[in-house]
């Protein structure tokens, strides 16, 4: 069984390309700062939503889940997010960005979730 998760309200940002050979840069496009993909496990039906935040700030993300049993209201998140976009692990500060895992609550084929700045999240959510 197929399924599809749809993201509502994705942020976006302007971007302004670099000028070409003709020295006039193109018009500014918007770009996407959050983006997303999702798997499901054909064996136990488990669904691996995977969401990137490249926003310098949280994002709230509405989601919405087809073609999948009932979700149960309780899964997993591991979220590996960082202070800056410079951030990095280095001998002196090893643990400075760690996947953290915890609970995640309030789930269901329809949800609203924070995504924290500068992060890769993974949702794990069971069907019933």
């Amino acid at each position: 069984m197929k399924i599809a998760v749809c993201i509502k309200q994705v942020p976006t940002r302007e971007w302004q390309p670099r000028a070409g050979r003709g020295g006039t840069p193109p018009p500014p496009r918007q770009i996407r700062e959050v983006f997303f993909c999702a798997t499901r496990e054909a064996r136990d039906g488990v669904i691996y939503l995977k969401v990137v935040n490249a926003s310098g700030t949280a994002q709230r993300i509405s989601v919405q889940i087809s073609g999948a049993s009932k979700i149960r209201p309780a899964g997993e998140v591991v979220t590996l997010a960082a202070a800056t976009l410079n951030d990095t692990n280095s001998l002196e500060q090893p643990q400075n960005i760690v996947p953290r895992t915890e609970k995640a609550l309030d789930l269901s084929a329809q949800f609203t979730r924070d995504f924290p700045a500068y992060s890769v999240t993974v949702l794990k959510l069971r069907s019933k």
